[in-house]
């Protein structure tokens, strides 16, 4: 399944870092930027590049079923037989959320109000320079880790409820129920 994604693979197991996916239908877009994030994410994230909206569909299910984390995901705009925002709206179909950057040289006003409103972290217009590609990445790394911290603290949270012992848990009922331990 994976055969067509091409990994950064020289730095061990390629599944074991979170990703970076880029998609675009050009091959030399798509190796100039795979090239740029590799140098610049390369040694921490498992850069990926997909030449389609759909190989991107499959290969993002397959990720997931597997629980590999993406952390960012970059996606022109333009591609034959699915664009990038309706890849939005499918990954959305099939509850796949991600921080997206949407890229387009034809970029407007109507398109970039869409790529938005499905939840795109950003919208860039080409000819776009690296490095504001890799701030974009940089947020979405961000954003990615205030995620998987808030559902760390939300596990650890139901951890402690399953370990409360009847009295424990009718206090803490109580409490929720705004009573106090005052007569």
């Amino acid at each position: 399944m994976f055969d067509r994604l091409r990994f950064n693979d020289e730095l061990g197991d390629p599944m074991s870092r979170p990703g970076i996916l880029a998609v675009a239908d050009d091959p030399q877009v798509l190796a100039a930027v795979r090239r740029d994030l590799r140098n610049h994410y390369g040694s921490t994230y498992q850069v990926m590049a997909a030449s389609s909206g759909a190989e991107a569909l499959e290969a993002l299910r397959a990720l997931k079923s597997r629980s590999k984390t993406v952390t960012a995901f970059v996606v022109d705009q333009r591609m034959p037989e699915m664009s990038g925002v309706t890849l939005q709206e499918r990954l959305a179909e099939v509850e796949i959320a991600l921080p997206t950057i949407v890229v387009s040289a034809h970029a407007d006003t109507r398109l970039g109000v869409r790529v938005m409103r499905n939840g795109a972290l950003n919208f860039l217009e080409k000819p776009f320079r690296m490095q504001e590609l890799c701030e974009n990445i940089q947020e979405a790394i961000r954003l990615d880790r205030e995620k998987w911290h808030r559902r760390e603290e939300q596990e650890n949270a139901e951890d402690r409820f399953a370990q409360l012992n009847p009295g424990e848990l009718q206090v803490m009922e109580l409490v929720v129920a705004g009573k106090t331990n005052k007569m």
